[in-house]
């Protein structure tokens, strides 16, 4: 149960760190 949380939150992470990288172009073109 315990690894089972670990992957979890890695997947967690890993999504949110995507999400992260979709949005950092598109601020970035707002402030050029």
């Amino acid at each position: 149960m315990i690894v089972a949380t670990i992957t979890k939150l890695q997947v967690a992470k890993l999504s949110r760190e995507r999400i992260l990288l979709l949005k950092l172009p598109r601020l970035l073109e707002f402030e050029l």
